[in-house]
């Protein structure tokens, strides 16, 4: 829901720059406790770029944990040094990937505000979610992708 409702406040004008994009929704239970990417990334810290779950077609969704291991994030320290770290985010922020349910509740993979990766948080507590959309192949954009500097789509190219 908080995603649909960011996409039409803030991306509906853009609507059709914007395609709709297979998200992996990586919630396969390999037990009661614990997701199949729990073992993948906790246990055997090997990360995928290939979808072991099921894919769904949106034109907004969340990273995986496994894409934000390969931006540079870590399990094990902090760092604010790889590419998505943004200094100005000040809480955690959920992944798509499911690590494990515990107490009749779930726990989501998520990036701390600085730089780790996390599954100790409850998924029903209230934190932020940073959108992921892909846009058109012919689409241009102008600025540097930085936050003094953002991407724009430049509109008047079909």
């Amino acid at each position: 829901t908080s995603l649909n409702n960011y996409y039409i406040s803030n991306l509906k004008d853009y609507d059709e720059y914007i395609i709709n994009t297979k998200f992996c929704n990586d919630s396969t239970a390999s037990n009661d406790t614990y997701y199949d990417a729990y073992a993948r990334i906790i246990t055997n810290n090997i990360p995928s770029f290939n979808c072991l779950g099921e894919k769904y077609s949106a034109k907004i969704g969340l990273l995986t944990v496994d894409e934000i291991i390969y931006a540079g994030a870590t399990m094990s320290a902090e760092n604010q040094k790889y590419y998505l770290y943004n200094d100005n985010i000040k809480s955690l922020w959920w992944t798509l990937t499911l690590a494990k349910t515990a107490d009749n509740d779930f726990y989501p993979f998520s990036v701390t505000e600085k730089g780790k990766i996390s599954y100790e948080t409850s998924g029903t507590l209230y934190r932020g979610l940073r959108p992921t959309i892909n846009i058109i192949k012919k689409a241009t954009v102008s600025g540097k992708g930085t936050i003094d500097n953002p991407y724009i789509i430049n509109t008047d190219v079909k």
